[in-house]
């Protein structure tokens, strides 16, 4: 799954056990909220690189960082886990995250995310 994040900036991070939150507020004066939400995390990534959001990119198993992370744990069933990536530049290549996961999923912020701020 690609989404264009032109619009957005991730406001915080909410890492609770082995789950992470990223919850991602609109930059056009829109009140409107984003949740990147990954459970069963078992690494991360991050570039406090420069540049505004530009794609959330969430791919099946079978990445190079997720091969490498199942080797260094030795876990295999790491490989099958799904891997995700905010990049800053429209070609996907910069990224500022990257991640693996068990699960990964995007949604609309909800009532259920107030405490969330």
């Amino acid at each position: 799954m690609k989404v264009n994040l032109e619009n957005y900036t991730v406001a915080s991070k909410i890492f609770l056990g082995n789950n992470l939150k990223l919850i991602l507020i609109s930059t056009n004066g829109q009140d409107a909220k984003k949740v990147v939400e990954l459970t069963e995390v078992v690494g991360f990534i991050e570039d406090k690189g420069t540049g505004r959001l530009s794609w959330l990119r969430i791919d099946d198993g079978n990445g190079s960082y997720n091969f490498d992370l199942s080797i260094r744990l030795q876990r295999p069933e790491i490989q099958t886990f799904n891997e995700v990536f905010l990049f800053v530049d429209d070609a996907c290549v910069n990224f500022i995250f990257r991640a693996a996961a068990k699960s990964v999923s995007f949604r609309d912020w909800c009532e259920n995310d107030k405490w969330l701020k």
